[in-house]
């Protein structure tokens, strides 16, 4: 199944709970795809993105489409080289959505720039 077929399922999908694409090599292109049909879908509660090849801007832009999802409780993005960059969008995201309860960010490069974002 092609990034695109996906992100077209999910978007329209109202009964979907949990999606786990960890270890898909989803990329960059695939993330923004995937990004798009977060923006729409109110269903999803877990999704599992580790390990999934986006690196900093595909993790930034899964995190920007999430900015209005309030129904996903649990992200997980470990692996995905998400820099400091990807960590200080996460915190400017969880500073306003309230939904996401969980989110592994393991194994990204994270330093303390991103770190202290994330503090706060």
């Amino acid at each position: 199944v092609g990034a695109e077929s996906l992100a077209k399922a999910l978007a329209s999908s109202s009964t979907l709970k949990s999606l786990e694409l960890a270890r898909t090599g989803l990329c960059l292109a695939g993330a923004q795809k995937l990004a798009r049909a977060l923006e729409r879908n109110r269903a999803l509660r877990v999704l599992d993105l580790a390990d999934a090849g986006l690196g900093e801007r595909g993790c930034a832009r899964v995190a920007a489409a999430l900015r209005t999802n309030r129904v996903l409780e649990t992200v997980g993005l470990a692996g995905n080289q998400a820099g400091d960059f990807g960590a200080e969008v996460w915190a400017g995201v969880l500073a306003k959505n309230k939904a996401i309860k969980a989110l592994d960010l393991a194994r990204n490069e994270v330093g303390n720039r991103g770190a202290g974002a994330l503090a706060v």
